[in-house]
């Protein structure tokens, strides 16, 4: 009995870590997906009230002397478009950022590179399931204006705060008419999400990755859980 129990003992020692690892890949991809659904909806019902994307993401003109026209552009569209389709604890601009959002790292661990800390255009929100928001209107003064959001599966306040870990983002571009998808959707994601790049955006193409692979994580995916 003791040998058995001995034995018994060791295989869980063992399969502990396995089972434990894949628990964690569970949550994150059913975060994952839950998040970039509830985006995706929260914009096919602003589209249903308001006409399609491209149809209002524009934010009239800049007038001369305007300040922060990209950030009174965000502001509004949230306002009006977006938060009455989510379900929202908190919001805050460039003033208090720091009370929903933490600038998250690449996935190599520098600092990332995409606007994700302290841009006067951006406001930041947490949803009621606890995921940690930021948001910002792009390029409305052009011909390809689109809404990016990157967010934080955990929280601001929780897990590693790294892109492709618990830090994911999607974007929609008013030209293509796609809803929201996840970023960067255009580039190679195995380019963007590698243990050996340098690129200051590593990390971005994880989510893609992820989503291309069944929602499922890849065996030679760059981060462990």
């Amino acid at each position: 009995m003791l040998i058995t129990l001995g034995i018994i003992g060791i295989v869980a020692a063992l399969t502990m870590p396995t089972i434990m690892q894949n628990v964690r890949k569970v949550i994150v991809v059913n975060k994952l997906k839950t998040n970039v659904a509830t985006f995706q909806n929260a914009l096919r019902m602003a589209e249903s009230k308001h006409g399609e994307l491209h149809e209002w993401l524009t934010c009239g003109t800049q007038q001369e002397g305007e300040e922060n026209f990209q950030g009174n552009c965000t502001k509004r569209v949230f306002e009006e478009y977006f938060a009455p389709e989510f379900k929202v604890l908190k919001v805050c601009d460039n003033t208090n950022m720091n009370v929903c959002w933490t600038a998250p790292k690449a996935l190599n661990g520098d600092s990332l590179n995409g606007n994700t800390n302290n841009n006067p255009k951006a406001i930041g929100f947490v949803l009621a399931n606890g995921t940690s928001c930021y948001m910002w209107v792009g390029n409305v003064t052009t011909t390809e204006p689109h809404i990016q959001i990157y967010f934080d599966i955990d929280g601001k306040d929780r897990g590693v705060n790294r892109v492709g870990a618990d830090v994911f983002g999607v974007i929609a571009k008013s030209s293509e008419r796609r809803g929201f998808t996840l970023w960067d959707n255009d580039a190679d994601p195995k380019s963007l999400c590698s243990k050996t790049s340098t690129d200051a955006k590593n990390g971005q193409g994880c989510g893609v990755l992820i989503y291309q692979n069944g929602w499922e994580i890849p065996k030679d995916y760059p981060i462990s859980f």
